[in-house]
């Protein structure tokens, strides 16, 4: 799938419950330690926070390199150079040894989920990382900002949102932003960014109106996001659109839709049912059939994170064979049954060593089992987006890095291209940004890893990219 990295490595997105337990007097845990775990192609930097507060130890866990910082652990456990941390709720733990004397001391131990166990030693450090963010934007804002609500009527789901539009009164062109993959926020917050914070920020100050919202099952807004599909989404996407036709202060003959990465995909589907919408802003969208896009997304993240070609091979066959059983059997238990069996037979052609890799351990299996009978991943994978490309006739910008590893550039947007083409869509803008990662930062290998060690949120020429090209189009 595409990858929201909430759902990729969700073992440090989940708030966990603080927890409070017996010092024995063993203080010289305190303090914070810090080191990488390296999580098949993923290296995730790691911090832990631990304090001693009279007679008790307290602990957080900060994943910088995700955006994740000052998430508490379950349970503190200390006996004599032992150190135990528990992460009741994704099932997670950390156990290790205190080694060392004075200034040179260290934690070595293992971090354990989900039946894989992989080494994790943290070295004491001076202090707690703090994330620099500086295209955040921050208040207080030159121009008018609207906490606002709207409703898909026929999912009986109401979202919560925030608009923007310039002060001086009158009828702006609008957007309505739609985000990738996963549960995501009005920001689309990941990796401790707020991508659509800064486009809303930017397109604001130059003259165009806003709409962001919380997901469904998001923040403040109602329904459940687990079950629902990229079909979906898109009716929530209409329903935006929808309410900003309600607006004096909007103009509905200028309005329309900026989709990322899974966004991408909602957009043309949204611009195929609606009138409504009268242009569109794919950023990193697809070109591709789901199933060829996630092959092609495995390959290049397993490679970039130095994977053999023969790994990547064996993996690549069981993914295939994993689809081939969705589309044959929709019925769940017979599924999971021959999914089982697949499991086995994968097993069979593994060697020792490679058995012993967490991404080929059952519970790694299993989980992606798990995934592939959701029904997002059913809707996904059998999504062509030439479908709806091909009856899409308002204008469209098609943007993408050319060091993006999840939505490769080139086949995408020459899929995109080739559709409009199709559709006889005489308005359309192709463009690949180079060296631009999945989220149009300036990268140097375009891998997951690096998204949070950016400081910079979206690249500059992006967003003057679509602004130049909505300041046309409105002119018309």
């Amino acid at each position: 799938m595409i990858i929201s990295m909430k759902n990729k490595i969700g073992f440090l997105f989940i708030l966990i419950t603080l927890s409070l337990l017996p010092l024995n007097a063993q203080n010289k845990f305190e303090g914070h330690w810090s080191g990488k775990l390296n999580f098949g192609s993923v290296a995730l930097t790691i911090i832990l926070n631990i304090t001693a507060d009279e007679d008790t130890l307290t602990a957080t866990i900060d994943s910088p390199d995700q955006g994740a910082m000052g998430i508490p652990v379950s349970s503190v456990r200390v006996n004599g150079d032992s150190l135990f941390i528990g992460i009741k709720s994704i099932g997670g733990s950390y156990t290790a040894r205190y080694i060392g004397a004075g200034d040179s001391v260290y934690l070595k131990g293992k971090f354990s989920q989900s039946g894989a166990s992989l080494d994790l030693t943290l070295l004491k450090s001076d202090k707690q990382t703090v994330l620099n963010r500086p295209q955040e934007p921050r208040p207080p804002f030159p121009y008018y900002s609207e906490e606002i609500e709207f409703e898909n009527k026929e999912a009986g789901v109401k979202f919560s949102g925030t608009f923007t539009r310039p002060d001086k009164v009158g009828r702006y062109a609008a957007v309505v932003l739609v985000t990738g993959s996963g549960p995501q926020d009005r920001d689309e917050a990941l990796f401790g960014h707020k991508p659509f914070a800064v486009i809303a920020d930017y397109l604001t100050r130059n003259g165009f109106a806003v709409l962001r919202y919380d997901e469904r099952g998001v923040g403040k807004s109602t329904g459940k996001f687990a079950g629902s599909t990229t079909l979906d989404f898109t009716h929530d996407a209409l329903a935006a659109i929808g309410y900003l036709k309600s607006r004096k202060d909007v103009n509905p003959a200028k309005t329309g839709i900026i989709g990322h990465s899974e966004g991408g995909v909602v957009a043309p589907m949204a611009a195929a049912m609606s009138e409504d919408v009268k242009f569109i802003i794919m950023l990193a969208g697809l070109g591709v059939p789901g199933d060829e896009l996630l092959h092609r997304q495995y390959r290049d993240l397993m490679k970039a994170g130095g994977a053999g070609e023969e790994k990547i091979e064996k993996m690549l066959l069981f993914n295939r064979e994993l689809y081939s059983l969705m589309n044959n059997y929709p019925d769940s238990s017979r599924f999971f049954e021959e999914a089982n069996s697949l499991i086995e037979e994968f097993y069979k052609v593994l060697t020792d060593v490679e058995k012993e890799n967490p991404e080929f351990s059952h519970e790694s299996l299993e989980s992606l089992v798990k995934t592939a009978n959701g029904e997002w991943f059913r809707f996904f994978v059998k999504t062509n987006p030439a479908q709806y490309l091909s009856k899409v006739n308002v204008p469209v910008l098609a943007l993408n890095g050319t060091k993006d590893l999840q939505v490769s550039y080139k086949e995408n947007l020459d899929g995109i291209g080739k559709a409009l083409t199709t559709a006889g869509n005489k308005n359309f803008t192709i463009l690949p940004l180079e060296g631009l990662n999945h989220l149009f930062q300036k990268a140097d290998k375009g891998t997951i890893d690096e998204y949070g060690k950016i400081e910079e949120t979206i690249n500059p020429e992006a967003l003057e990219v679509m602004r130049k090209w909505l300041a046309e189009l409105v002119k018309s």
